[in-house]
């Protein structure tokens, strides 16, 4: 019986020597959370999210987005967002709009030639709160050629590529510009004349049916259109280099 009461006694008192496991940590923020103190001196764990004029988006430690106004914030509170936005990648939308540029009216024997050039006015529009210069453009117009007299809609579309940059973009702030014309040439016979094979007296030999439009902030595209997702299936077009065997 003796050795049965000494054996429970050292299981007791090693029972009592085992420390008790300790309470689970409270998850630390993520690494970009912050304490954040408003005007009157409360406080808050959140992420910066993005910002504009009047608020900044906080992310909550429950995955939660909020805006709180700038002026609710303290002054150490708002440089750190407004360095916390300088940092981000611009972000930033295109409108795009088809234009007619000129228009001119040659007079030749049974016809008439109206010239119209067409083109695209294009304005980025930034929704970062800090400006960007140098921002390079490309884009391509598509236009499908035909030769007067034969039918439209057989004939492919070519590409024509251009270049712009932008040399500023205020935070917030729109740049526009214009892109490089194709002109499309109306012939309209004189009455009584019409073309063989289509039947009609007008004919037009060149058609802008469309544009791509992409914009970059370095090696990242920030922005882009496209008037037709049929466009995109070739992929991006890419010139070969004259006098090489490459692209």
């Amino acid at each position: 019986m003796k050795p049965l009461i000494l054996a429970l006694a050292f299981l007791f008192a090693t029972a009592l020597s085992v420390p008790a496991a300790a309470p689970a940590p409270t998850p630390a923020p993520a690494a970009t959370s912050r304490t954040w103190t408003d005007t009157q001196g409360h406080t808050f764990v959140g992420e910066f999210v993005d910002s504009n004029k009047a608020e900044i988006t906080i992310r909550s430690p429950a995955g939660d987005t909020f805006r709180i106004a700038r002026a609710m914030l303290s002054a150490k509170d708002l440089k750190y967002a407004d360095q916390a936005e300088s940092a981000q990648p611009i972000t930033a939308t295109l409108d795009v709009s088809r234009v007619k540029y000129s228009v001119s009216v040659q007079r030749e024997s049974h016809h008439t030639i109206t010239t119209e050039n067409w083109g695209y006015d294009i304005t980025l529009t930034s929704k970062t709160m800090h400006p960007a210069s140098g921002l390079p453009v490309e884009y391509q117009l598509y236009v499908r050629q035909a030769i007067l007299g034969e039918t439209m809609s057989s004939q492919p579309l070519k590409n024509r590529p251009g270049q712009q940059t932008l040399p500023t973009l205020d935070a917030g702030g729109k740049a526009s510009f214009k892109t490089a014309s194709a002109a499309a040439k109306l012939v309209a016979l004189d009455s009584g004349y019409y073309w063989t094979k289509t039947g009609k007296s007008e004919d037009v030999n060149d058609k802008l049916e469309g544009i791509w439009v992409r914009v970059f902030e370095g090696k990242t595209m920030i922005a882009e259109y496209l008037s037709s997702e049929a466009f995109r299936k070739g992929g991006w077009p890419v010139e070969k280099k004259p006098g090489t065997n490459g692209y």
